[in-house]
């Protein structure tokens, strides 16, 4: 039996349309990941990151050179509460694209999460560089540099977050206790030097610290009672009962804010006054002599 032997443009023509099958299954692969990476993204979006990860993690064994899906990864990994596995899953897409601002921003995340500071703000200062537009980055800086301890550099960085994002009621809450971290530490360096100053008996020197002080933190009994004390050493009597009574305001147990302004109001002649001031004083305090002795004088005067 003779055999036919078909013509050789067939026979090309044949191996050029027969499909390959390497790349049927590379294209179904790409697309199963494709459908998984939708899945995970709508699964995230419900906030179901359980779901979410295990779509993730299914089209990643499909196409482990996609950067958003380690990013994604991540994401839920961090929703978790996975910190340290969430890093290696953004330092996988960081690697993969390393110019992404919102990776690099994720990753910071991550190393502040772990209480790496120092790294997180090194890391979301690249992420501000690469993106000076994406406020998240700026406000994370913000955070890290915070916890270093650079309250002031911290400061600039939220502002420079809701300088873009205005409407971010976190941001505006960054900012005000950045602003108040700072008025805070002025008041309590103001405070301490007044102190010192008022100790030493220079008293016309520590009025200033401590209205500054006074100033920085108006919620102080403390330092308006420092304040009234400088007063009264000047000879400012009426000044002083102002700053004495707003310190019984604040606080309306300090008995030594009472003890002083009973002082100032025996300077003032207004005896029966500084007498009542006495005696919230001892009894506030009675184990202090020096308030039952002003006590006794103030009585004798009347």
């Amino acid at each position: 039996m003779q055999l036919r032997t078909a013509p050789l443009f067939f026979c090309i023509a044949a191996a050029c349309a027969a499909p390959d099958r390497s790349d049927q299954t590379a294209s179904a692969a790409g697309v199963e990941a494709s459908d998984d990476k939708r899945l995970g993204e709508l699964l995230q979006e419900q906030g179901r990151f359980p779901e979410a990860l295990a779509a993730y993690e299914r089209a990643l064994g499909l196409d482990p050179s996609d950067p958003d899906l380690h990013d994604y990864r991540g994401e839920c990994l961090y929703a978790l509460g996975r910190f340290s596995e969430a890093l290696v899953a953004y330092e996988r897409a960081c690697a993969l694209r390393p110019a992404d601002s919102t990776a690099q921003d994720h990753r910071g995340e991550a190393l502040y999460e772990l209480g790496r500071y120092a790294e997180a703000a090194e890391v979301c200062r690249l992420a501000a560089q690469l993106n000076p537009r994406n406020a998240y980055a700026h406000s994370h800086l913000g955070q890290a540099l915070e916890e270093l301890g650079l309250v002031e550099e911290a400061l600039a960085s939220y502002e420079r977050a809701l300088g873009l994002a205005p409407a971010n009621a976190h941001f505006r809450r960054c900012v005000d206790r950045a602003e108040r971290k700072l008025a805070q530490s002025g008041a309590a360096a103001d405070y301490g030097r007044a102190v010192e100053l008022y100790e030493a008996e220079r008293f016309a020197e520590a009025l200033p610290h401590a209205e500054r002080a006074c100033a920085a933190e108006p919620g102080s009994a403390a330092a308006q009672d420092l304040r009234g004390e400088c007063l009264l050493e000047l000879g400012r009597f009426a000044a002083a009962l102002a700053a004495f009574d707003r310190a019984v305001e604040l606080e309306p147990d300090h008995a030594y804010a009472h003890s002083h302004r009973g002082i100032a109001l025996e300077e003032l002649g207004r005896v029966a006054e500084a007498v009542a001031s006495y005696e919230r004083a001892v009894q506030l305090a009675p184990g202090v002599a020096g308030f039952q002795r002003s006590l006794e004088r103030a009585r004798k005067k009347l």
